[in-house]
């Protein structure tokens, strides 16, 4: 009898278990300004420069979800090459997590995998082989952005910000109440890219791929511009800390 009784209590103890797992996945909505965001549509900047973006892509790392009075699940293997042309539903996971406070996360490759040969990975993943490239050599490493547009008065001047490099490799967190659809907890961030490229002189034609000058800039921006939610709450981060050393 006791032995039926302890086995009953396990299985009701399992079932708890599994019912408080919570499938959680993040969708980004693209936006130029107040616009969705579309490839090669006329914008306008914060200095005034007219533009249009021919290419944006990014990777996202070092994903950890803030829940439950300030409890952290982390997804350290978890890499996401966003293009801004693309709304898409991620799987982030499944975790025993029943209220979302806040989600945390680095634009790039951390360094433990940044210089690593992308080879190695299957065609499929995200640090795999990419084309247009997303990776600048083992020495650099990965690309955590490329953008790539024209710009000048009759939108006929190229620009084009390659931006890594480890010293840039930036936290955000951003506050979130997630939605329940369908038995997951769903985390939906907006992201304003004519805010990446605040303060940028694009007309004079900007060419940069590092890690200094405009794109040491354009990722501080992703940082602490480009990313809200709903309710247009952007990075909680004081600026002394968001250097991630991995």
């Amino acid at each position: 009898m006791k032995k039926r009784i302890l086995n009953t209590l396990m299985l009701l103890f399992v079932g708890a278990s599994l019912f408080a797992q919570s499938n959680v996945k993040l969708v980004i909505n693209h936006f130029l300004g107040d616009k969705p965001f579309l490839l090669k549509v006329d914008a306008k900047n914060d200095v005034g420069n007219n533009y249009q973006v021919t290419r944006l892509e990014y990777y996202i790392s070092g994903i950890k979800i803030i829940h439950d009075s300030g409890k952290i699940a982390t997804m350290p293997n978890l890499y996401i090459l966003q293009n801004a042309e693309s709304l898409d539903t991620v799987s982030l996971g499944n975790f025993d997590i029943t209220n979302i406070e806040a989600i945390n996360f680095c634009i790039g490759v951390d360094a433990k995998v940044n210089h690593n040969d992308p080879s190695k990975w299957s065609f499929s993943h995200p640090l795999s082989p990419k084309n247009p490239t997303m990776h600048w050599g083992w020495e650099p490493g990965y690309k955590f952005v490329a953008i790539e547009g024209i710009t000048g008065p009759t939108l006929t001047q190229k620009f084009a910000i390659h931006a890594l490099g480890d010293k840039n490799y930036f936290e955000t967190s951003i506050p979130i109440k997630a939605l329940q659809l369908n038995n997951s907890q769903v985390i939906v961030l907006n992201a304003d890219y004519n805010k990446s490229i605040m303060q940028m002189n694009l007309e004079s034609g900007i060419f940069n791929h590092g890690e200094d000058g405009t794109a040491a800039d354009l990722l501080r921006n992703f940082q602490t511009q480009v990313f809200t939610n709903a309710q247009g709450e952007g990075n909680l981060l004081s600026t002394p800390k968001e250097l991630i050393k991995s």
